[in-house]
């Protein structure tokens, strides 16, 4: 049986060889927590504003959308490179991000920062999943990594894009609820 001495030892030991692992993990783990802070903050002063002029900050909802028309047909095109200002909705999870896609509530707070950790270290991010009515994407998966790269200042992400084609009113719809650019830039902080 091994004693105790001997334990302690070889932790320390451990401990000595990889001294950075450690503390570098939990720098950057205060980083993230950082950020999310940070952007939650930023996010309810802008949510604040935007009450304030009658505005919307809600994510868009595919489904609401495609209720009102139907689906002609749709085609997958593969990996692209999607601008994140152009990702306007989601499928399912429009009560869960506002239109920055801040997420709204603290539930979510572990899995953004552990995908945020995973920005901080460059390491692989999976590719998101999106789909395409006209010129603007809605969310099939990817909520948060779309929240931790915009957050981090990235303009772009490579997803993999389904175009639903739908026949109808939708599309025209759509383009006139879409924010006032000049509108959300003004209240960008």
């Amino acid at each position: 049986m091994k004693s105790n001495f001997y334990l302690d030892h070889q932790s320390t030991q451990y401990k000595m060889q990889f001294p950075h692992e450690n503390s570098q993990s939990l720098f950057i783990r205060c980083q993230s927590n950082a950020l999310f802070n940070k952007i939650r903050m930023k996010g309810r002063i802008r949510r604040f504003f935007t009450c304030l002029f009658h505005k919307s900050c809600d994510l868009f909802s595919l489904s609401s959308l495609t209720q009102l028309d139907s689906t002609v047909n749709s085609s997958e095109i593969g990996l692209r490179s999607v601008p994140l200002s152009m990702i306007i909705g989601s499928e399912n999870r429009c009560k869960d991000f506002d239109n920055h896609f801040v997420p709204l509530s603290e539930l979510n707070h572990h899995r953004w920062m552990r995908i945020s950790d995973m920005f901080l270290k460059d390491e692989p991010i999976p590719v998101i999943e999106l789909i395409q009515i006209g010129k603007y994407y809605f969310v099939r998966d990817g909520h948060h990594r779309i929240s931790v790269a915009k957050a981090m200042g990235k303009k772009y992400l490579d997803a993999h894009v389904t175009v639903l084609h739908l026949q109808g009113e939708s599309l025209s719809k759509l383009e006139k609820k879409k924010p006032n650019l000049g509108f959300e830039l003004a209240l960008s902080l």
